[in-house]
């Protein structure tokens, strides 16, 4: 065999043929939207990961969230939130994104390497990528545009040139859904850290801290358990009072 690459077997990244228009694969499509259909909350990710896995026939796929980094100046850090492979559930991870193909992905937004993954990344040697040839990965993003993670497949043959196109086609199709998910948890996160500190605040406070209605300010909704402390009323007696 030798050395010429074939129409199908492009080395090299993000070739204009392997991002050539084509048709979307209506009944790869159906297969995974009927699997994630009821879907929601924390259990999409892992049954998006699972369906893309075994319908699309790759060998890995992994979805995962940008996290801080402790050191400013090290890369970014990706923190996996859900990776089937082999048709079995993995354990998660955190991994740098330095010389990886998911750099790459966060910084174009959908990026291909139909061939030569480990030649394209010599310096990658994580676990992950043992035995891989292949990469497609699409990044999550905010409504602002600012990436929030990626969605990556791996695979241990090289990607023909149609298969990268479909591929891309339904990643593209599911990644609003999964950065509108993760977007939205990661809102809830940060509701819950600042509910946290409030709360905190609330409870170390030198004062009776109460939450009425707009229209009914003589109902409490809420009052903090200083009351007993300052007035010698449990919360519960003041409720039952007022």
């Amino acid at each position: 065999m030798d050395g010429s690459k074939s129409e199908t077997q492009l080395q090299g990244c993000n070739d204009p043929k392997v991002s050539a228009a084509s048709e979307l694969d209506e009944d790869l499509l159906g297969k995974i939207l009927a699997g994630i259909d009821r879907a929601t909350g924390v259990d999409f990710f892992e049954t998006l990961v699972r369906h893309l896995e075994s319908t699309l026939g790759v060998r890995r796929v992994i979805a995962s969230k940008l996290v801080k980094s402790d050191d400013r100046t090290s890369s970014l850090k990706l923190q996996v939130i859900s990776f089937w492979s082999d048709r079995q559930r993995q354990p998660n991870f955190d991994c740098d994104t330095a010389n990886t193909p998911e750099a790459m992905t966060i910084e174009q937004g959908m990026y291909s390497c139909p061939e030569g993954l480990l030649e394209t990344f010599p310096q990658d040697h994580r676990p992950l990528t043992t035995g891989m040839r292949s990469f497609l990965g699409v990044s999550l993003t905010n409504s602002y545009g600012k990436s929030l993670g990626t969605i990556c497949l791996f695979h241990d043959r090289p990607l023909a040139v149609e298969k990268v196109a479909q591929f891309r086609l339904i990643l593209k199709v599911f990644a609003s859904r999964a950065s509108a998910e993760l977007e939205r948890q990661r809102l809830q996160a940060q509701l819950y850290t600042v509910e946290a500190k409030y709360c905190a605040l609330v409870e170390q406070a030198p004062t009776v801290t109460y939450v009425s209605p707009i229209n009914s300010p003589s109902i409490k909704l809420d009052i903090s358990s200083q009351i007993e402390t300052l007035l010698g009323y449990s919360v519960a007696e003041w409720k039952a009072d007022s």
